[in-house]
């Protein structure tokens, strides 16, 4: 089987999507799927032309008046990655080849009714709506994709699997004692690093907490500012996976205090290597209730502060809520259990549209 996957972003990645893209690719190698990537930034980026001021939207508007370049690596699949930030794409209606979508998040819950970005919501509906298949990654997500008006028996949920730890677990320097906070994410508003800092000072004054930085993004000179000043505070930039993965090791709490999310996986890579996630209860983050992680109220600071307060006051409370959220992530995000679930659905859409032909 030949799958194209048509993603903004690639290795090395810039967010969540670019992340997804690498472990999928590889999860569906080991399958042996042959999988080709056509990407806007990245290994496998294209050459384009820049007109709007916003990437993904070139890359779209690029590939939807180039179809060769997709056609030319002769795909029984075409798998495209959606959501803000995400591509734009739809075969005409006497396309050959099947499209699959994975959808992280809409435009309607990323942007507000005042944002210019609405304006995307009908190109998005069409996407979607011309797919044999949009996959969700979460729940909250395909809700989200059957308010777009796509029927629901199109849409499935799989959850992307995560970079597991080795089977010995935390590295040895980790100490529940070091108490450290970690956020890991864009820079921006929505993402809440001004909450997390604010709250990570608090419990620095409280418990010696560390708090740590990783991102990039508009607030970047913000938050390296605002880290230089602090003593509880270090901002660590963008950093690669095996960086990433050390500190994930080495912090107590992940902090999420975002306005929304397509599904937290920045608090799932967290909890697979051990640490608790405390997060604002909102879409997408809302998906991983089950773990028994620390959903407070959107935008309640205090409520934040206070999940953290009950996790580092007691070691016991640390340990059995790190042991339990682990436990469910690594069975629930699994990439060979996506990538198989992915896979079924390739060979589901091309079979549907080899018997349609006949």
């Amino acid at each position: 089987m030949r799958v194209t996957l048509v993603t903004y972003d690639d290795e090395p990645p810039i967010g969540g999507q670019g992340s997804f893209v690498v472990g999928l690719r590889g999860a569906l190698s080991d399958l042996g799927v042959e999988v080709t990537t056509i990407a806007g930034h990245g290994m496998h980026a294209i050459s384009y032309p820049r007109r709007s001021g916003r990437a993904p939207l070139d890359f779209s508007w690029f590939l939807r008046h180039n179809r060769k370049i997709i056609e030319a690596t002769e795909p029984d699949c075409i798998h495209v990655m959606g959501g803000p930030g995400g591509v734009l794409y739809w075969e005409p209606k006497d396309g050959g080849t099947p499209v699959v979508y994975s959808a992280t998040h809409t435009y309607r819950q990323a942007h507000g009714r005042g944002s210019v970005k609405r304006l995307l919501v009908p190109l998005e509906r069409r996407a979607y709506s011309r797919a044999h298949m949009v996959m969700a990654i979460s729940h909250t997500t395909a809700a989200a994709v059957e308010g777009l008006g796509i029927p629901r028996n199109r849409i499935t949920v799989i959850p992307p699997g995560v970079p597991q730890p080795p089977e010995e677990g935390r590295s040895s320097r980790y100490r529940f004692t070091d108490r450290t906070i970690l956020f890991v994410g864009r820079l921006e508003h929505e993402k809440g690093v001004t909450d997390a800092m604010d709250v990570m000072e608090q419990a620095a004054r409280e418990f010696g907490a560390k708090g740590v930085i990783v991102g990039r993004g508009a607030l970047r000179d913000a938050v390296a500012h605002r880290a230089l000043a602090s003593d509880a505070l270090t901002y660590c930039g963008f950093l690669p996976d095996e960086e990433l993965a050390a500190l994930y090791d080495a912090a107590a709490i992940v902090l999420m205090p975002s306005a929304y999310e397509g599904l937290g996986l920045v608090g799932v890579e967290g909890m697979v290597h051990g640490a608790c996630l405390v997060a604002y209860d909102v879409d997408g983050v809302r998906d991983l209730a089950p773990s028994g992680c620390a959903l407070v109220p959107a935008g309640d600071r205090e409520a934040l502060l206070r999940a953290c307060r009950e996790l580092l006051s007691s070691e016991d409370n640390l340990s059995s809520a790190s042991q339990a959220q682990r436990e469910w992530a690594q069975r629930v995000y699994s990439w060979k259990s996506a990538s198989l679930s992915t896979a079924a659905v390739y060979k589901t859409a091309i079979e549907a549209l080899h018997s349609r032909a006949e």
